[in-house]
């Protein structure tokens, strides 16, 4: 994966993050989270979602979650929860 794809997203902004993770399982996810939140670091979670306004890019740490955690484990339409 490129670095520079996660420079910009659909909209007309771009912006450079300062650190990319690509996490391979929920716990290195939920480490990299936890990491981050710890030391006060601006993140970005990136899906596979598309943005018009600049809301899939920051300065800060960026985590693409596109690559490897992709499986729906379980779907509550009533809360309005999807884990994955």
């Amino acid at each position: 994966m490129k670095v520079n794809s996660h420079l910009n997203d659909a909209s007309i902004f771009e912006l450079a993050s300062s650190v990319l993770n690509v996490p391979q399982s929920q716990s290195e996810l939920y480490f990299q989270l936890k990491y981050d939140l710890d030391q006060h670091l601006p993140i970005t979670l990136r899906a596979g979602g598309t943005s018009l306004g600049g809301q899939a890019i920051g300065s800060g740490v960026v985590i693409d979650v596109s690559r490897h955690l992709t499986h729906i484990l379980d779907y509550r339409p009533d809360e309005f929860e999807v884990d994955v």
